[in-house]
């Protein structure tokens, strides 16, 4: 953005205030940096739909023992990989598994016909992370079963 020669105050005006941040996002990020379960309420309520506010404040919840609260924050926002994950860990601390591999197994023998245990067996994958090496494997073994 730029002009050239004289221009009326408002135009001038107009272009300095679009170069700066807006007041909004600069409080959402101050909020973000308190990083308190407060101010992380308080980034949400000031814009519901920020991502960064929500993922935040919901990954507070999960880690505080909110993952209820946390499950129902998240459809405020479009669902990405950080939501996914997010999501995964709530609905596992509601009912934690202390042994991914029993309990993969076990799920793995009811995922076709029962929808709750393919949607644990995904959360436990997506908990687990793509870096582990059993993810692949038993990703696999996943799709075997369901084709």
């Amino acid at each position: 953005d730029a002009f050239m020669g004289g221009q009326p105050e408002h135009m001038i005006q107009n272009l300095v205030t679009s170069l700066l941040p807006d007041p909004t996002q600069v409080r959402v990020h101050e909020l973000l940096e308190q990083g308190t379960e407060q101010a992380l309420r308080d980034a949400v309520a000031l814009v519901p739909g920020n991502e960064d506010a929500v993922c935040s404040l919901a990954e507070f919840l999960v880690r505080t023992g909110g993952a209820e609260e946390a499950l129902a924050l998240l459809p405020r926002i479009p669902e990405t990989e950080r939501v996914r994950r997010i999501a995964a860990a709530a609905r596992l601390s509601l009912n934690p598994v202390d042994d991914f591999d029993d309990q993969l197994q076990s799920l793995l023998e009811r995922v076709r016909g029962d929808e709750a245990a393919r949607q644990e067996y995904l959360d436990i994958l997506q908990t687990m992370g793509p870096e582990d090496p059993r993810t692949a494997k038993y990703r696999k073994q996943l799709t075997a079963r369901l084709f």
